[in-house]
C-alpha cells in the first residue's frame, strides 16, 4: 500500500504466465495463458486463464485489443481491453514501453471479482515499463501501472477505485 496503510507486508499474489507473440506485417498476435496464486487470501481462490491480443503497427503508435477468459475458478468470466501503447529502444538492449487503455467486463467476471454487478465499461488505465536484455534469454522489467474504475456502480463496490502497482518481471 503506498499509502503506508498497510501493516503485514506478506507476499499476496504469484503469477505465472506462459506467452507466444508474432507478426504478420503489421498485424500482432499474442496468445498466453497465466495462472493467478493468492497466499495468505483464503477469501481469493487461485485461477487461471487464457487470453488473446491483437495489435496493429502504426510506426509510433500501436492500438491493441486484449481478450481475456477465465478458465479455472471463475469459468466464462471475460475481460477485454482497448488501447494504444507507444514503444521506442533508447539503447542497444533498451526498450521502453507506455500504453493507456479502457476496459470493459462481463456480468461473470464482475460478479467474481466485485460481488452482485452487471456488465459494465468499467476501467481505464495506464502503464510504464522498461526492459533490459541482459542476454538473449534472460531479462529484467520493472513496472508501473495506475487503474482506476469508471462506472459509479462498481466504484461502489470497492474499497480502492483507482489502484498502484509497481512490479518486477524477470
Amino acid at each position: 500500500d503506498l499509502a503506508g496503510n498497510t501493516t503485514d507486508p506478506r507476499l499476496n499474489e504469484v503469477d505465472l504466465a506462459l506467452s507466444w507473440e508474432s507478426s504478420f506485417r503489421d498485424l500482432g498476435i499474442a496468445i498466453s495463458a497465466q495462472a493467478y496464486f493468492y497466499p495468505d487470501q483464503l477469501e481469493s481462490p487461485s485461477t487461471s486463464e487464457i487470453s488473446l491480443q491483437l495489435s496493429y503497427d502504426l510506426g509510433p503508435l500501436r492500438p491493441f485489443a486484449t481478450q481475456a477468459l477465465d478458465i479455472r475458478e471463475y469459468r466464462g468470466a471475460y475481460f477485454a481491453e482497448l488501447g494504444l501503447l507507444s514503444e521506442w529502444s533508447p539503447a542497444q538492449r533498451l526498450a521502453a514501453e507506455a500504453s493507456v487503455k479502457v476496459g470493459w467486463a462481463s456480468a461473470e467476471f464482475n460478479r467474481a471479482y466485485l460481488g452482485d454487478a452487471g456488465p459494465a465499461f468499467e476501467s481505464a488505465g495506464c502503464d510504464v515499463c522498461v526492459t533490459w536484455a541482459i542476454s538473449d534469454f534472460f531479462y529484467i522489467r520493472p513496472h508501473v501501472a495506475v487503474s482506476t474504475m469508471l462506472d459509479s456502480e462498481m466504484k461502489n463496490l470497492v474499497e480502492k477505485p483507482t489502484l498502484y502497482q509497481v512490479g518486477l518481471a524477470i
